[in-house]
């Protein structure tokens, strides 16, 4: 009596483990898309949104989140060993503030295969209008190539 007390303990329990997997990996799948789309290191800028497109051109939107006024200066972005510089600088962005699209020149990266993965190293050097000095943001963006 003992046994079988024991065996419909163990077939119940093993029915909650496997759903318990079918949901972990069901949610894995679900949001998998959005683990690699987020930036990674920026403290003083935030990258908003960034593309990487099929001819190579790199696009990106920042915000101000120094809580001055700051002066873009420049954005470098490396992509594999690449490196190439965002247009439309000098830029200012109020507190809070976004800066609108930037991007390099097109076809910046060359050719890239839809759907590729990428992670572009951004720096970007600003001045902040408050203090009178210079500064240095660096951080990760990463994602898939566009069509």
């Amino acid at each position: 009596m003992f046994a079988g007390e024991a065996l419909k303990t163990t077939k119940t329990n093993w029915w909650a483990i496997a759903l318990a997997l079918v949901m972990l990996i069901s949610l894995a799948v679900l949001f998998a898309p959005s683990f690699g789309n987020r930036p990674a290191g920026f403290t003083s800028v935030a990258a908003k949104g960034w593309q990487l497109d099929h001819s190579g051109t790199f696009s990106m939107n920042i915000s101000n989140l120094v809580g001055q006024s700051i002066n873009v200066q420049s954005i470098s972005v490396v992509l594999n060993g690449q490196p190439a510089q965002i247009g439309g600088l000098p830029l200012e962005i109020s507190p809070n503030g976004d800066s609108g699209l930037l991007s390099t020149s097109q076809s910046a990266f060359g050719a890239q295969s839809q759907g590729s993965p990428y992670a572009a190293q951004i720096t970007v050097n600003f001045y902040d209008l408050n203090s009178n000095k210079s500064y240095s943001d660096t951080g990760t963006v990463s994602g898939k190539a566009l069509q």
